[in-house]
């Protein structure tokens, strides 16, 4: 009996302070690490996010830039920080990438995460000069088949989502195009204008205002399904998907989501993203995606996990595509 009781109260001391962990989390600042520059997408959408965490949780919510190698140097951070969702990451569909464009990382894009949310998806749009002779997925096949080469595609480099979009595209439909690599999607998208290169995707942010001025044309979007800021802006509403044109299944997403280290206690995530769940349910936070040309898609850690498993599956699947066809 005596052995029976102590056993009891020893395991009672234990609990107790995992209980008040799981009862008081956060107890001190929660940091967000954002692995690229001041001002990317991936930082406002960080911020936002945080502006409205902060009050629900009770205590400060800090964004923290820490870019480099392409959000290796802050993701590597992320994956070393101690596991108690203190320190979280908010990163973009460059996480799931980087296994396939990389020859090795100091960290695991899945096993060494615990998923939390995704915060926000949406298409990138297939963009065109407003001169080309083509107006859809089918006429610009065509006019690639008949004027090989003579066709370019700007994008973002390699490893941008832009890119690898592009890639997935030449795959699926074996057009060969030459890539013609920018700095960044504004850039590239002033030449499309201008007729310097012909072809991009482009983030529906950067697209909009050419496309309401007719200063560009869009041939499709990447997604198959079609999120509500698509629908409801006019400028988007009539572009078909390229899965609607035939490449069934075709589906390229820009999104964000927020990772915490592995071994993060369950009470935290879930702490966290029934909390990031509330804050993208509210009006003034779609308002705000939506100008941003994402839509926000709240999910569950679960949802996110398997979402993640097969972004990384088509990637490196991809990659290997690529690398059996000499590209």
């Amino acid at each position: 009996m005596k052995y029976w009781l102590s056993a009891v109260l020893a395991t009672a001391v234990v609990a107790a302070p995992l209980a008040a962990v799981a009862q008081t989390f956060p107890s001190r600042a929660v940091t967000i690490v954002v692995p690229f520059p001041a001002g990317s997408g991936t930082d406002v959408v960080a911020r936002l996010v945080a502006a409205e965490l902060q009050p629900r949780l009770g205590q400060p919510v800090v964004v923290e830039n820490q870019p480099g190698a392409s959000g290796i140097v802050g993701t590597q951070a992320v994956a070393g920080a101690e596991p108690d969702g203190h320190t979280i990451l908010l990163t973009s569909s460059s996480h799931a990438i980087l296994p396939s464009t990389q020859d090795s990382l100091p960290f695991d894009v899945i096993a060494d995460f615990a998923p939390i949310t995704m915060v926000s998806a949406g298409p990138i749009i297939l963009t065109a000069n407003k001169d080309l002779k083509a107006g859809n997925l089918d006429e610009l096949k065509a006019l690639v088949q008949a004027e090989p080469d003579s066709i370019t595609f700007a994008s973002t480099g390699g490893g941008t989502i832009p890119a690898m979009a592009f890639e997935l595209l030449k795959m699926r439909t074996g057009m060969k195009m030459p890539h013609v690599n920018y700095s960044g999607g504004s850039t590239a998208i002033v030449d499309v204008m201008t007729g310097v290169t012909q072809l991009s995707f482009t983030a529906p942010s950067t697209a909009l205002p050419y496309l309401e001025s007719g200063d560009i044309k869009a041939l499709g979007l990447s997604s198959v399904d079609r999120p509500k800021f698509i629908i409801d802006n006019p400028a988007f509403s009539s572009i078909k998907t390229l899965d609607e044109q035939g490449l069934t299944g075709f589906n390229v997403e820009l999104w964000y989501g927020l990772f915490a280290p592995d071994g993060t206690p369950a009470d935290a995530v879930g702490k966290l993203q029934a909390e990031v769940a509330e804050v993208l349910g509210s009006d003034a936070i779609a308002a705000k995606f939506s100008e941003l040309g994402v839509g926000a898609r709240p999910t569950t850690a679960q949802e996110f996990a398997d979402y993640l498993g097969a972004e990384v599956d088509q990637w490196k699947k991809l990659a290997a595509e690529m690398k059996a066809a000499g590209n």
